[in-house]
């Protein structure tokens, strides 16, 4: 009996994954008989995840490792939503569950449960998540972000850190503000400068 061969694509870790298929939506080697499309600068690609059944997304060029949940290391005397330390290549990262940074309603983190590390000039931080879904591009020409319709003055929920919304077929998907998210001095209170 013949084994069937292993698809190459199911040995290929997360990220490399997400990578493959924007190389695909991109299609980098047009065939002869089709033109080269325009590129529009104007698009951008974002990672897009779940928190509970809240559709999210992050730009792609703010994260830097997407991944399994990692052995986190707990420490002492900090918030509920700081799980602790989590080496990650070699560096150390603070691990934060985000919907308990964002007040939302949390069964605790799942085996299953995806880590996406986002970073700034200034700070690495891996976001706890229930699902990533994959890569999704947006042409600001062609799709409407609609701005932030829960915004209010001061909030420390989700309603701060999201720029806008586009709606999508799978519902609405709440664009994060990484920048946001980072500088935020919740976020910043226990930094070591």
């Amino acid at each position: 009996m013949k084994a069937e061969p292993v698809s190459q694509l199911s040995a290929i870790p997360s990220l490399e994954k997400l990578i493959a298929e924007i190389d695909r939506e991109i299609d980098i080697f047009p065939s002869a008989d089709r033109k080269m499309p325009v590129r529009s600068y104007s698009r951008k690609q974002y990672i897009r995840f779940l928190l509970g059944d809240m559709l999210f997304a992050i730009p792609l060029s703010a994260a830097t490792e997407i991944g399994h949940l990692p052995n986190v290391t707990p420490l002492p005397n900090l918030p509920e939503w700081v799980m602790g330390v989590s080496n990650i290549r070699g560096e150390i990262i603070s691990i934060a569950d985000i919907k308990l940074f964002f007040g939302l309603p949390s069964q605790g983190v799942k085996r299953d449960s995806r880590f996406i590390v986002i970073r700034d000039q200034n700070m690495k931080v891996g976001l706890i998540v229930d699902k990533v879904i994959g890569i999704f591009s947006i042409d600001h020409n062609e799709i409407e972000i609609q701005e932030n319709p829960y915004q209010k003055s001061d909030d420390a929920g989700v309603s701060a850190y999201v720029s806008g919304i586009v709606i999508t077929q799978d519902g609405l998907m709440n664009l994060m503000d990484t920048d946001k998210l980072l500088s935020s001095p919740l976020m910043n209170a226990f930094r070591d400068e």
